[in-house]
């Protein structure tokens, strides 16, 4: 059989070993990895496999080396394993973008706190500063009253002494005047009604108001001592 059609048979041979030694390993681990481990594992468990195949060796054949020039996906099998790439970079890209628009919120958030807490500080200041106004305002108008209370205690105390000096001043003139004579006190009168008149125009005397002055002044004259 081999005689009849070596070559063909031959090529049919190493292509079966080589599609179950290449099944084999693409069932190691997934295409990915394989994909990105490139051709060399391949080639050297094909080398490895053909070089110790029997039946190869009981038609004289020898596999001494392997060359793979590449590994690559079907455009089938490459479309496959980059769906889920663009998938994860669009879910990246997603999160990225909510990541970003989170933060934007969160610090519009903070601004906003911050911005609520100065207002509240300021209201606050702002409120302690009229109380402390108010309170000066009514210590200094309990000052200015207790102030002014005792500004009036003393004009009242003032008056008081005044009035009463000027009190006892009367009484001791009238004291005074009540044990004068009545010619004293006549003169005393006129005396006092001369000084309050600028000008006497007129002064009637009647021989009445003569004789009673001249007789008041007789009896209350000392007597003269007789030589």
């Amino acid at each position: 059989a081999y005689k009849s059609e070596p070559i063909q048979r031959i090529e049919t041979r190493l292509a079966g070993l080589v599609n179950q030694a290449a099944l084999q390993y693409l069932a190691l681990a997934p295409v990915r990895a394989l994909l990105d481990g490139g051709p060399e594992p391949l080639r050297h468990q094909l080398e490895t496999i053909l070089a110790g195949d029997p039946a190869l060796a009981e038609i004289g054949i020898a596999v001494t080396t392997i060359r793979l020039t590449n590994l690559a996906p079907s455009s089938e099998l490459e479309r496959a394993l980059q769906t889920p790439t663009f998938e994860g970079l669009q879910q990246k890209a997603d999160q990225a973008t909510f990541e970003r628009r989170a933060l934007a919120v969160e610090k519009e958030r903070a601004i906003a706190e911050n911005e609520l807490a100065n207002k509240t500080e300021l209201a606050r200041r702002e409120m302690l500063l009229i109380t402390q106004e108010a309170e000066n305002a009514r210590n200094r108008a309990t000052g200015l009253a207790e102030a002014q209370q005792i500004e009036a205690a003393a004009e009242a105390e003032r008056i008081r002494t005044v009035e009463s000096a000027k009190a006892e001043t009367e009484q001791a003139r009238m004291t005074i005047y009540r044990d004068l004579p009545p010619s004293v006190m006549l003169g005393l009168a006129a005396r006092e009604l001369a000084s309050k008149l600028d000008t006497i125009e007129h002064l009637n005397i009647t021989p009445d108001l003569l004789a009673t002055v001249l007789g008041e002044f007789r009896r209350d004259a000392p007597a003269l001592p007789r030589g």
